[in-house]
């Protein structure tokens, strides 16, 4: 007598379930991938800046000081404007050939407008830094592009330069004070300022009380947020007038390519107002969930949280006003 075989198979309802719960295990599984990677993405974030802190005390040994801020051949913003303290960094970064050609561009004081991109820009154009970008950012591009006037960015002009996540914090709350910085109290100033880069030994408050640089946002391509050829808020300089990734707007240059309808974005962490150029200000912002990373003046890189007090934030932006007080 034969013995009846059964087929072992899903039915539709075991299927369904089966169906179901590789759902939820992916739903749960995915915003842990997604965290792990962004945990990867602000280790090598601080890794960038931790390089930078190196770097600057290498500038420090050489020269008995940080790097100016910024440069210009007046206590007004003016020409060549564009050399900024990353610029003057690149050396110690292993960027000595960038630095060459753009040292060479210094020495004729030419800005980085279109007339001259054929001939003394040609050889830098487009070149990007990969240490000057935070990879949890990626919105603006590796680098910025300037029209005819050299000041104002766009994409779509041929003029590109590199772009940065990184800024060094500057005396005061908005750009007048980084430009008549002898306005500024000399307890409420920053480590770097427009023809001035400070000593160790000015650094009154200690190197590990003090801000160095903090990471800001290059925005969307058309925008000039994170192109350092330019003393403009935003762009060389932020400031600690408000705590990290404030909802409050920054105020940007009213202009095209600075703040406008496309590059207000306060969804994308990118709030701006257009405001008269004395007046502009910006602070610190990351795609980091909940804060900033920063280097202070010690080279020790730090994860600032979006909660951090006001009046402590303030005062690790300043070198010499007292503060603040014990850890943070």
């Amino acid at each position: 007598m034969r013995r009846r075989t059964h087929k072992v198979a899903f039915t539709l309802v075991e299927l369904l379930v089966v169906i179901a719960i590789i759902g939820i295990l992916i739903a749960l599984l995915l915003p842990a991938v997604q965290a792990a990677r962004e945990a990867a993405r602000r280790l090598q974030c601080g890794n960038n800046l931790k390089q930078i802190g190196l770097a600057l005390h290498n500038y420090h040994a050489v020269h008995a000081g940080f790097p100016l801020g910024s440069c210009s051949y007046s206590s007004y913003h003016s020409s060549p404007e564009w050399p900024y303290l990353l610029y003057y960094l690149l050396p110690y970064l292993e960027q000595q050939a960038l630095y060459n050609e753009l040292a060479t561009i210094q020495k004729a004081s030419v800005k980085p407008a279109a007339a001259t991109a054929p001939t003394a820009w040609k050889k830098v154009l487009g070149i990007s830094v990969v240490g000057y970008l935070c990879p949890s950012d990626g919105l603006g591009g590796r680098t910025k592009g300037s029209r005819g006037d050299g000041t104002t960015p766009r994409s779509s002009n041929p003029v590109q330069l590199y772009a940065t996540n990184y800024l060094g914090v500057f005396s005061g709350t908005r750009d007048y004070d980084a430009w008549y910085e002898s306005t500024v109290p000399s307890d409420r100033r920053s480590v770097f300022g427009i023809n001035r880069g400070a000593a160790i030994a000015e650094i009154r408050d200690g190197t590990s009380h003090t801000l160095a640089l903090v990471e800001y946002l290059t925005g969307v391509p058309d925008d000039a947020r994170g192109f350092s050829f330019t003393q403009r808020a935003g762009c060389q300089f932020v400031y600690v007038a408000a705590t990290p990734n404030t909802s409050m707007p920054d105020s940007l240059l009213n202009l095209s390519g600075f703040c406008t309808g496309e590059t207000n974005r306060p969804e994308l962490n990118l709030p701006c107002i257009p405001t008269a150029g004395a007046n502009n200000t910006a602070v610190a912002r990351s795609r980091h969930p909940g804060g900033v990373n920063a280097v202070l003046c010690d080279g020790s890189v730090h994860f600032f949280h979006d909660s951090i007090d006001a009046g402590v934030w303030q005062s690790l932006g300043h070198m010499a006003d007292g503060g603040p007080l014990g850890t943070f």
